[in-house]
């Protein structure tokens, strides 16, 4: 098994703690499309071979959810931590959308019909 998949296995595992299948499925295809998984987080500090940015933020995720615990935190939403961690370094949306695929624009239509239909329910109550 190639490093890559070695990651992409870690992060499927980690991620499953806090996010459906589907949204799991949906965002590694995303980060794999833009090279999540193989790129350095740093050309000259921390990280700064390749993988490094995966390894990095997978610290990063994994520090918050002990942090979580140890002190009781309570996030709105359980995905929140996760997200957190394994996104905090910023990626535009623009560059998020230069490496779309049509897998990619299905993963998020339906990620944002979800969120939609979520805020009309919570609009109802």
């Amino acid at each position: 098994m190639s490093e890559r998949d070695k990651r992409v296995k870690a992060f499927e595992k980690l991620m499953r703690g806090g996010l459906s299948s589907t949204d799991v499925f949906c965002l590694k295809t995303q980060l794999m499309a833009m090279g999540f998984f193989t790129a350095p987080a740093s050309t000259k500090y921390h990280g700064n071979y390749e993988g490094g940015l995966f390894d990095h933020s997978f610290t990063v995720t994994s520090s918050l959810l002990s942090l979580t615990k140890r002190m009781g935190l309570n996030w709105k939403r359980k995905a929140s931590p996760y997200i957190v961690g394994m996104l905090h370094d910023p990626v535009s949306y623009t560059h998020l959308r230069a490496h779309e695929t049509k897998a990619n624009l299905v993963c998020r239509l339906l990620l944002e019909k979800k969120k939609n239909k979520s805020l009309d329910s919570s609009h109802d109550s």
